[in-house]
């Protein structure tokens, strides 16, 4: 079924544990409809609230939907290596990979799965896959 990309939001296990207010585990999935120019584009037209940073504004995004809190991050330059949202892009059916390009660089496919991940002490190769598994009813 094309003509749109999933989005998916969800949290690592150490971002939940740690702050469960701040990041609930079952996450969120939307649809945008239609050819999306970019998975920054996608994550939008999805109707996800995001933020940049004030040094780069949404080059970075460092907000999905009020999370992480203002008062846990300031989103003023980019967030620690440590600290972050990954993004992960994946087929229906398939398995989530990590994006090596950022979300303003990636044409999403249509009919494809585009995810976010936030949590704690991870890096790129350790921050865990959203834990909606990327397969449509």
């Amino acid at each position: 079924m094309a003509g749109f990309a999933s989005l998916s939001i969800g949290c690592g296990r150490s971002a939940c544990r740690r702050t469960t207010t701040a990041c609930p585990p079952e996450g969120g999935s939307r649809c945008a409809p239609g050819d999306q120019a970019t998975g920054l584009a996608a994550l939008k037209n999805a109707g996800f609230t995001i933020a940049g940073t004030q040094r780069w504004g949404e080059a970075f995004v460092c907000r999905i939907e009020g999370k992480p809190t203002a008062a846990t991050e300031a989103c003023v330059n980019t967030p620690p290596a440590s600290a972050y949202w990954s993004y992960r892009h994946a087929p229906n059916g398939g398995t989530w990979g990590y994006s090596q390009s950022g979300a303003s660089g990636r044409k999403p496919a249509q009919g494809s799965f585009e995810g976010w991940s936030l949590s704690l002490n991870k890096t790129s190769s350790t921050n865990p896959a959203p834990r909606v598994t990327p397969v449509r009813p």
